[in-house]
């Protein structure tokens, strides 16, 4: 209980597992980086996990919105996903594969491995975002 945190919780006895609102924030901001995580699994190659743009010629001049992995998992810390939290993670991924698509050659292996990533991790954040 956190009677501590809410000065609520004395007038309702019978809740026993009642957690206050930043305490929950704090919850949901963990379950957020499970999903980001599971999200990262999905990607076998790690093409996507982190930021590698200053390294790959040309990308900026290519890209206009660089993202990855890490930079979402960096999001949840700061409290950009606190409201609204999966359709800014679903635009924020959608992100990260129209990049590598937009980046990569059709018949490459990052290429197709996005397409991949997309289908799977659109399907993830769907049956999981009503639980987050």
């Amino acid at each position: 209980m956190h009677q501590h945190c809410d000065a609520l919780i004395p007038a309702y006895p019978h809740l026993k597992f009642y957690k206050c609102p930043a305490c929950r924030l704090l919850m949901r901001r963990q379950l957020l980086k499970l999903l980001i995580m599971e999200l990262r699994s999905f990607d076998e190659m790690q093409y996507y996990y982190e930021p590698c743009f200053e390294q790959i010629p040309k990308y900026e001049a290519i890209v206009d919105t660089p993202s990855c992995v890490m930079l979402m998992s960096d999001r949840v810390s700061d409290g950009a996903y606190d409201s609204h939290p999966i359709a800014k993670i679903k635009a924020d991924f959608t992100r990260i594969i129209e990049n590598a698509l937009s980046f990569n050659e059709a018949k490459s292996d990052p290429f197709y491995r996005a397409k991949v990533l997309y289908i799977v991790g659109c399907l993830f954040i769907e049956k999981v975002g009503p639980w987050v």
